[in-house]
């Protein structure tokens, strides 16, 4: 099974082997602009982060430096092609997950540095699920061994990303300036960080492992897989796949 989203129509399809099919047409109250990761419940229906509403994938970084809650989740049924919004005001949402329980799924919000916990009913608010996060998370991933994994893709290391992010979020004329900078360097030096760290933690958000990498031979992780005694990771901005050996 593939799931794609297509630009620049902006929508959704599900391609089971021979077949393409639409999951959802977006419409005026859709206005969709860009996807970043998905999971699909046991009903079979899809639960989609979308990071922004203004911005597109080409301009990912504007979103970063903006900084604003212009992200939502979004719950799709595939058979019916019926849609609903489940949270909006999110802050760069990049990483779903659903929750052992069944009943909520987790959710990255990685410019505000932690993870909330999202009740699939119609009752019951939403939690921080994991705050204070050692860096920017990017996607969340089920660990075999119980818990889950969070790739941290941006360390608080003294990086451009940590001072623009750290020390000029009052002063949106700054980040301006630091966005327009940025981009007349190279679109990577936002992204050059000094190390990694991959964090796993229980089914209650409680870190029970972590891996870090002083050195930043495994750097700009934007998602980690656990299979086979090894951890497999990858990067959104570099054309690599790293393996550690647990």
């Amino acid at each position: 099974m593939l799931l794609s989203w297509t630009e620049p129509e902006s929508t959704d399809s599900i391609c089971p082997p021979g077949a393409v099919k639409k999951i959802f047409v977006p419409d005026s109250r859709l206005k969709s602009r860009a996807f970043d990761d998905l999971d699909i419940l046991p009903s079979g229906n899809i639960i989609t982060s979308e990071f922004s509403l203004k911005y597109s994938l080409d301009e990912l970084n504007k979103e970063l430096f903006e900084a604003r809650p212009n992200g939502r989740l979004i719950l799709a049924n595939p058979k019916t092609g019926m849609w609903k919004v489940l949270a909006d005001g999110l802050h760069f949402p990049n990483g779903v997950q659903l929750h052992p329980d069944g009943k909520s799924v987790l959710l990255v919000e990685s410019t505000r540095a932690r993870v909330l916990r999202v009740p699939l009913g119609e009752n019951g608010p939403v939690t921080v699920f994991v705050d204070g996060l050692p860096g920017y998370p990017d996607n969340i991933r089920t660990s075999p061994r119980g818990g889950f994994w969070i790739p941290v893709s941006n360390v608080r290391d003294g990086s451009l990303f940590s001072l623009v992010f750290e020390r000029m979020g009052q002063w949106p004329f700054i980040r301006r300036v630091a966005y327009r900078v940025n981009s007349l360097i190279s679109g990577l030096e936002l992204t050059k960080t000094k190390s990694s760290m991959l964090l796993r933690v229980d089914q209650q958000g409680q870190t029970v492992e972590v891996w870090h990498d002083p050195h930043n031979r495994v750097f700009n992780v934007a998602e980690v897989c656990e299979a086979d005694g090894h951890l497999f990771t990858s990067s959104y901005f570099l054309p690599y796949v790293g393996k550690i050996r647990l």
